[in-house]
């Protein structure tokens, strides 16, 4: 089973910077979502950006 696993990113892909802006962008929707209007307000983030596949 483990050779079935693909995967499709590489660390060489980023960079410290990024990483470190991914964390902190995360830790930001942690604390966002704590909230019910900070919950309300990504849900529709999400629904904005979000699409279907064809």
């Amino acid at each position: 089973m483990a050779s079935d696993v693909f995967h499709c990113l590489s660390i060489e892909q980023y960079d410290r910077k990024f990483l470190d802006d991914i964390c902190e962008l995360a830790t930001a929707i942690r604390f966002l979502s704590k909230s019910k209007k900070g919950a309300d307000q990504l849900a529709s983030l999400l629904s904005m950006n979000s699409f279907q596949q064809s």
